[in-house]
Order: C-alpha cells, then structure tokens, then sequence
C-alpha cells in the first residue's frame, strides 16, 4: 500500500462518533448550542438529496468551520440548522430548541447573529444605520429602521459595536463610500449588536481580497471568542478554517465525511475536501 493511500486510510479513521445524545448537553457535559440528528435535505421532490442523514452537535462556545467543495452540502447544512432552509426529515435543536416545521421560533432567532457573503447593507444609509438595523425583529423595531428615530442606547450600542470592529470613525459614512472589507465589518457589527449567543457565517470573506479577508476573520473569530459567543461558518479556504476554528467539519456528497479538532490537521489533509463534492 502506498503512502497516499495510507494517509488517507489513516485521516479516514478520524470520524465523529455522532451517536444521538440525551437533552441537551454533550458527552462532556457542555450545552449544546446545535445539534441535527438524521438531517435530510432536497429542493425538490424529483431532485436528488442535497443532505444525506446528517448528524452534528456543537457545543456552546465551540468555533466550527464547515468546509466541501461547491455542492457538497454545506451552505445547505449551515442554513437548514438555522431554519432558513426547513428540512425533509431529521431533528434540528437551537439554543435548547426545536425547530417546528422546520423554522425557528422568533425569541430564538433574535438570540442569533447572521453574516452572508453578500453584507446586504443598505448603500444609501450610514454605518451607523445599517448596525442599527441588526436590532430589526426586537420589540420596536420599527425604530430600528434609521439611526435619527432609534433610542439613544441602541445608538450607542451600535457605535461601540462599529468600534470592536475597526469602523467607529466610519460611522457617518454611507455603506456605498466604503470597501469591500469596511462593508462586511459593518455586517459583523450588525450581527453583534443582537447580543448573539451563536453566530452563523456563510462564506463572510469569500468576496474579499486575500489579506482583507484575512484581517476580517482575525476580526470576526476574535470578537467571538472574547464574549464566549459560538461561531459556525463556511469556507473555501483552508488557512481561514485551520486558523479560526476549533474544530473543521468537512461535507461530502452531503455527508459528514470528517469531524476533527483543527490543531490535528493539515492543510494538505484537507486538500481533497476541497476538490471532491
């Protein structure tokens, strides 16, 4: 047997033992802020599955990185944990929660924070503003629309969140005069000014330049670490996954195909999760 063939054999050996576990808590008697039992998944009733029997717990403060190549099922996976997505069968449990018909109930949705690779910022309205927004779907939230009619502490939320980001002196900039990277720190600020137990990402820098979107994982990671806040996200990239993340869950043919701490792995172990869907 040759050494390549050994070295996968060897990565192989290295699956999560996904066993369903009682209530809420995980085989070291941490919370869980996440878990999917038996998660399938299809956009259509003559589509092919896009999940196959998933499984997955994630404890609190955990930080996971979900990798695959373009159709493997992770962005599917990430939004169908959250409600976005509902799925065919399975059970997926929030923050203690069970999804009903597949959605989240609203106080639990407030408790997370979302970043997408598209920041969805409003360009003719201000930093500040577009932070504000984060606080849409909370009591009031029609105040939340413009920074003028918002109370003063969300204000002021909003700016400390705008300067745990780097951008307090941006705040009065429109989202159209800022940089790729500027834009999605505000996306981060936004999200935090939910106060967020969990933190859901989709690829957050896949549309920035190397070093930028280094700088906003540094950015993203650290500020949810500081606070204890769990951080799952979808990445292309191998560096961003073995450097911010705990823990690397890789999807193939959507199945979980590895479940491993970060600290064991390589760049080059990952490699093949990368090219093969």
């Amino acid at each position: 047997m040759n050494d390549a063939v050994m070295e996968r054999d060897r990565l192989d050996c290295r699956m999560v033992n996904t066993a369903k576990r009682d209530g809420d808590t995980g085989s070291m008697g941490e919370t869980l802020s996440l878990s999917c039992y038996d998660v399938f998944k299809s956009y259509s009733a003559k589509g092919g599955l896009v999940l196959h029997g998933v499984s997955l717990e994630i404890d609190e403060g955990d930080s996971v990185a979900l990798i695959g190549a373009n159709g493997s099922g992770k962005s599917t996976l990430l939004k169908s944990l959250v409600g976005l997505h509902p799925v065919d069968k399975g059970k997926v449990r929030v923050l203690g929660r069970e999804l009903q018909d597949g959605r989240l109930e609203q106080d639990v949705r407030r408790q997370i924070g979302f970043v997408f690779q598209n920041h969805g910022l409003v360009q003719r309205l201000s930093a500040l503003s577009n932070v504000i927004h984060g606080r849409l779907g909370f009591p009031g939230s029609w105040r939340a629309w413009h920074q003028s009619i918002a109370p003063e502490h969300w204000r002021q939320e909003a700016l400390e969140a705008l300067e745990a980001v780097g951008l307090g002196h941006r705040a009065a900039a429109r989202a159209d005069q800022l940089s790729g990277g500027q834009a999605q720190r505000v996306a981060i600020a936004r999200a935090l000014v939910r106060k967020p137990k969990l933190m859901i990402a989709d690829e957050p820098a896949a549309s920035l330049d190397p070093k930028t979107g280094m700088d906003v994982m540094e950015t993203f990671a650290s500020i949810a670490a500081r606070s204890g806040t769990t951080l799952i996200y979808t990445t292309h990239d191998m560096a961003h996954a073995l450097r911010f993340a705990k823990r690397i869950v890789a999807l193939k043919s959507g199945r979980v195909a590895l479940d491993v701490a970060s600290a064991n792995l390589t760049e080059q172990e990952l490699q093949r999760f990368f090219h093969e869907a």
